[in-house]
């Protein structure tokens, strides 16, 4: 298939006539318009060639990067969908929404025989994504305070604060690591209390201890019997004493019984 293609003659030309190319790919030196790029071809293209750009730039330099730090970011970068027809849905005609809202919404929507919303996947700069925020807090603490602010004040929104900024903002817990265990399903794989892994034994002690603590009456001291028993261990120590003393007498006078015969 022939067809024609304006280009720019103050660019040098990367293709002969014979050439066989492909959509998306470049015909003359210079900059790649990504927002084009994404309208001829998809994410995966766009995100592969971002990548690529980004890497030669650092390794020009003699910098190192793993490729998932930057695919990170370009994540976000093109984490947003523009939508097109809302259908059934509870988004509006060219609202920005996040991606993962976006396929959650229309799983919901799927499950129950209705009609899905559609739109197209827009990409944005690493400075206009956090503004794009579901939390206004965390939006208003990064720029255009002012505006943000006031344009949630007009349309009455409302912070779950479900994010780390925004919990830190107002000096709540962040949700993630202990702090989001109530939120989580346990499994028998999970690691359990300490008092758990005791045995049968031993929980039966601590119940009679828990027991004992519920009646503190029948855990009172008798002095008394105390005493009784002490004199009698005392007792016993004591004839214990007696005993062993007569033996070593009895001993001794067998020997000197025994040196008077010789």
């Amino acid at each position: 298939m022939v067809k024609h293609v304006l280009v720019n003659t103050n660019k040098k030309l990367r293709v002969a006539v014979g050439d066989e190319v492909r959509i998306g790919q470049k015909l003359s030196e210079g900059p790649i318009i990504l927002k084009e790029l994404l309208a001829l071809t998809d994410v995966i293209t766009v995100q592969n060639y971002l990548l690529k750009e980004i890497q030669r730039i650092y390794r020009i330099q003699g910098i190192a990067i793993s490729d998932k730090y930057i695919e990170i970011i370009i994540r976000q970068m093109m984490s947003k969908i523009i939508i097109s027809e809302p259908g059934d849905s509870k988004f509006f005609a060219g609202a920005i929404v996040d991606i993962f809202d976006y396929q959650e919404e229309n799983a919901l929507l799927l499950t129950k025989n209705k009609k899905p919303a559609y739109g197209n996947v827009v990409i944005k700069g690493a400075k206009q994504v956090p503004l794009l925020s579901d939390s206004f807090l965390a939006a208003a603490s990064y720029q255009e305070t002012s505006k943000i602010l006031v344009n949630s004040a007009i349309s009455s929104r409302t912070d779950h604060l479900t994010g780390l900024k925004e919990n830190i903002i107002v000096g709540k817990k962040i949700p993630s690591g202990t702090a989001i265990n109530d939120f989580e399903e346990h499994s028998k794989y999970d690691i359990k209390p300490s008092i758990k892994y005791f045995n049968a034994f031993l929980d039966s002690d601590y119940k009679e201890e828990d027991e004992n603590k519920e009646n503190p009456e029948e855990n009172e001291i008798d002095l008394d019997a105390l005493t009784e028993e002490f004199a009698e261990e005392q007792k016993e120590e004591e004839t214990l004493l007696e005993d062993e003393e007569n033996v070593d007498l009895y001993q001794e006078d067998s020997n000197d019984d025994d040196t008077n015969l010789e």
